[in-house]
């Protein structure tokens, strides 16, 4: 999951509970792309690396920097092929999201029905206080 605040715009919140979760560094630290798959970095980077289960890592964007050192890989080339019917990564990613929004809510497990309707996102509760 990525957050972005409002008050902070220059600056990104990627947390992994579940799943993986990847950051790549675009050429010329112009910027990061956040994703779910490394087939994503194919033809942008070859600087990326994988957030740890249970963290939470800050992305500066004003000063390209972020709790982790960025691994180059120039010697792995990313190579994967599309499911059927799918022209491009992001397209198989829209019309997998539904998908992909059930099992990160563990196919509502996570959802608390009742008087206080609520989603319990597992693992954030320890750190509520670094997240205000």
């Amino acid at each position: 999951m990525v957050l972005m605040d409002k008050e902070t715009p220059n600056k990104l919140y990627c947390v992994k509970t579940a799943g993986p979760l990847w950051v790549g560094q675009l050429p010329d630290e112009r910027g990061y792309i956040v994703a779910s798959e490394v087939a994503v970095f194919q033809n942008y980077t070859n600087k990326y690396f994988e957030i740890a289960e249970s963290s939470i890592i800050e992305l500066d964007l004003d000063e390209n920097s972020t709790h982790y050192e960025i691994k180059t890989l120039v010697a792995e080339k990313i190579e994967t092929t599309l499911k059927q019917g799918y022209r491009y990564w992001l397209e198989q990613e829209i019309f997998e999201q539904a998908e992909a929004s059930s099992r990160a809510l563990n196919y509502g497990s996570r959802i608390t029905t009742g008087f206080h309707n609520k989603i319990n996102l597992g693992g954030l509760e320890a750190n509520v206080m670094s997240l205000k």
